[in-house]
C-alpha cells in the first residue's frame, strides 16, 4: 500500500449518548401511549402496537450498546499494546494485536446493522400508524358531524312538540318529554366522541412523536455502525501497511485515528 494514502478519519457525531436519550424518550412516549384510556375502538389496535413496538427494540438496544462499549473496551488495550510494539521494532507482535481487533470489529458490525435495521422496520410500521390514524380522525370527524345533524333533528321535533303543547294537552307533554331523552342521548354520544377525539388527538401526537425518536435512534446506530467501519478500515491498512514494511509513521497514523474511533465509541456507549 502506498503510503501516501490519506487515513480514514472519523467524523465528529455523537452517537449512543443521543441514541439512549431516543431510546429513553421513546419508552417515555410509549408508556403515555400505553396509559390513555377511552379510545375509540379503531385506534386500540394502533395503541397495543406501537406499545409492543417498544418493548420489542428496547432490548435489543440496550444489548447492541453493550456490546459496542465491550468492544472498544476489548480493542483499545490491544491497540495500545500494538503501538507499543510497533515503537519497539516488533511489526510482527503489532499486527497479531490488530489481527484481534479487526476480527472483533468484522463479527460486531452486521450485528448493529441488524439492530439499526429492526429499528427502520418499527419507524416503517409507526409511518403506517399514522396513515391509519388519519383515516381513524376522519371516521371520528363523521360519526360527530352525523350526531350533530340528529341532534339538530331531534332538537327540531322537540321545538314542535313544545308548539303543539297547548293545543294536545297531556299526550303532548308526554311526547315533548321522550323526544327531549332522546335529543340527551344524542348529546351524551357527542360528548363520548368528543372525549374519544380529545384522547385521540394526544394519541395522534404522541405516536408522531415516537416516530420521530425512532428515526433518531436509526441514525444514531447508523452512526454506530459506521465508526465501527473506520475503525475496522483504518485497522486493515496498518496490517496491510505491516505486512509491505511501510513507514512506521504511516502506519502508527492509522492506529491512532482507530484509537481516536475506539475512545468515541467508548464514550458514547457509557
Amino acid at each position: 500500500m502506498q503510503t501516501t494514502q490519506a487515513f480514514m478519519t472519523v467524523p465528529a457525531f455523537q452517537a449512543s449518548s443521543l441514541a439512549s436519550q431516543a431510546l429513553n424518550h421513546a419508552k417515555y412516549t410509549a408508556e403515555q401511549i400505553a396509559g390513555i384510556a377511552g379510545l375509540p375502538s379503531q385506534a386500540l389496535p394502533i395503541q397495543a402496537d406501537a406499545v409492543a413496538l417498544l418493548h420489542q427494540i428496547a432490548p435489543v438496544v440496550s444489548d447492541i450498546q453493550q456490546r459496542i462499549q465491550e468492544f472498544a473496551h476489548f480493542a483499545t488495550p490491544l491497540l495500545t499494546d500494538a503501538l507499543t510494539a510497533l515503537a519497539g521494532s516488533e511489526p510482527g507482535q503489532a499486527k497479531a494485536g490488530i489481527t484481534r481487533i479487526e476480527t472483533a470489529a468484522a463479527a460486531l458490525r452486521p450485528m448493529v446493522g441488524k439492530v439499526s435495521t429492526l429499528i427502520g422496520m418499527a419507524r416503517e410500521k409507526t409511518d403506517h400508524h399514522v396513515v391509519e390514524m388519519e383515516s381513524v380522525e376522519r371516521t371520528l370527524g363523521s360519526d360527530i358531524a352525523a350526531a350533530k345533524a340528529e341532534e339538530r333533528t331531534a332538537q327540531a321535533e322537540v321545538d314542535s312538540i313544545h308548539k303543539q303543547q297547548y293545543w294536545h294537552g297531556l299526550g303532548a307533554v308526554w311526547w315533548s318529554a321522550k323526544a327531549e331523552e332522546k335529543v340527551a342521548a344524542i348529546q351524551a354520544r357527542i360528548h363520548t366522541l368528543d372525549g374519544q377525539v380529545s384522547r385521540f388527538t394526544k394519541m395522534k401526537i404522541d405516536v408522531g412523536q415516537l416516530r420521530q425518536d425512532l428515526q433518531t435512534l436509526s441514525g444514531n446506530l447508523q452512526s454506530l455502525e459506521n465508526a465501527i467501519g473506520f475503525v475496522s478500515a483504518d485497522i486493515r491498512s496498518a496490517a496491510e501497511d505491516l505486512g509491505n514494511a511501510a513507514t512506521t509513521a504511516a502506519t502508527k497514523g492509522y492506529l491512532l485515528v482507530a484509537r481516536e474511533a475506539l475512545a468515541m465509541l467508548a464514550t458514547e456507549t457509557a
